[in-house]
């Protein structure tokens, strides 16, 4: 299989910009589509006077034409996908509040269901947007970026203030409140690297999330259609060259295996060698040109027939992604009604009730460690000033 990979939307440290939309777009096709995209292209480059080809450059029903045109190339080559990866990017801060401060690993006041699961993981997002301010969320972000620690204690006292009137679950409540306190006491605990290079901050971006996320979308592509990967291009980077390429070295081979209930996926490592990977610029390629001109249709909302047509065939070929405060919203929804028609007796209620109350315990019990921990190494030192 060959893959070609275009983004949309500016993105990088800067999450707060108008444009609040980031998108990856990639053409997974088993054949090496690079001439056949050409013959239908170039003519229409050369006749527009373009250096290449861009969907918003174009006139609307030009760009939809060659938009079918590209479709009718990739159908003739074999099975074909267009993934997409859509990233509303205020929403990537809550996500990285989240991911930092209830990290069962870490935030030991964080039972392991209520973060490995993705019911209450996507649950704890919602609760945790809800109480960010707008101000709040921009300072967490610098914050975060610059691995302060006084300023992200700043900003979960900020939000632990709006808990109480925010969060109306009772449990999820006190789940978010223990959390922020234990964060707030315990700091030492939580790791950050953001800063930890000059570069590092990149792998928190939109552009590196959705770029990572193409990975395991290549093996799935790659396993349903016998076809393994040959050559991975994406559109030329500057800012993210060296990331995506140390990305794709490290976790390139990785493959999710979901689980059915939302716990948190196995991982494996696929068998096959990576595809080579390369990052030219559009002008070199005209796979990437395609790429280019059907992420522009995909995100149109066009009702003009040429264009709605267009449209709606290329969903049919799209494997969407999304990561936005509607997404938490269904996923909850989504994983809710799948527990409640669960066959359940009251054996298995019984051994989970034991279970549960046996981590909590455990979990418990660690708190009270490190405390009593912290609490000698003060004894201890305020006894060596004393002497």
């Amino acid at each position: 299989m060959f893959v070609f990979a275009d983004e949309t939307g500016n993105s990088g440290k800067n999450v707060f910009d108008k444009n609040e939309w980031y998108r990856l777009g990639a053409i997974l096709s088993v054949s090496d589509v690079e001439a056949e995209l050409r013959s239908v292209i170039q003519p229409v480059i050369n006749a527009q006077g373009m250096a290449r080809a861009h969907g918003h450059e174009m006139p609307a029903l030009a760009a939809a034409k060659l938009a079918n045109d590209i479709m009718d190339e990739l159908d003739r080559a074999g099975p074909w996908s267009f993934f997409t990866f859509s990233i509303h990017k205020p929403y990537v801060v809550t996500t990285k509040f989240v991911d930092l401060i209830f990290d069962a690993g870490e935030n030991l006041a964080v039972p392991h269901t209520w973060y490995n699961i993705e019911l209450f993981r996507h649950a704890i997002c919602l609760a945790v947007d809800d109480c960010m301010t707008p101000l709040n969320r921009a300072r967490f972000w610098d914050a975060f970026l610059k691995d302060d620690v006084p300023g992200i204690q700043a900003c979960v006292r900020n939000l632990l203030v709006y808990v109480i009137r925010k969060v109306g679950d009772p449990r999820l409540r006190e789940i978010v409140r223990d959390a922020l306190q234990f964060a707030l006491k315990h700091p030492e605990q939580f790791t950050l690297l953001a800063a930890h290079r000059r570069d590092s901050y990149q792998g928190h971006t939109p552009n590196m999330v959705a770029f990572t996320a193409l990975f395991d979308t290549i093996h799935r592509f790659a396993e349903e259609h016998a076809s393994p990967p040959i050559a991975f291009i994406h559109d030329q980077q500057q800012e993210f060259k060296r990331a995506m390429r140390e990305a794709y070295r490290l976790f390139g081979g990785v493959r999710k295996v979901d689980h059915p209930l939302g716990e948190m996926p196995d991982i494996a490592r696929v068998t096959y060698n990576l595809a080579k990977f390369d990052m030219p610029s559009s002008k070199d390629s005209f796979a990437l040109q395609a790429t280019d001109v059907l992420l522009w249709l995909i995100q149109r909302a066009d009702t003009r027939p040429e264009l709605a047509a267009a449209t709606r065939r290329l969903r049919a070929q799209e494997l969407s992604n999304l990561i936005s405060r509607p997404t938490s919203e269904l996923i909850v929804r989504a994983r809710y009604v799948q527990s409640m028609r669960l066959p359940l007796d009251d054996t298995k209620l019984s051994r989970a009730a034991e279970l549960r109350d046996r981590l909590d315990s455990n979990r418990r019990d660690a708190v009270a460690r490190l405390e009593a921990e912290k609490r000698e190494q003060l004894t201890a030192t305020l006894a060596g000033r004393s002497t």
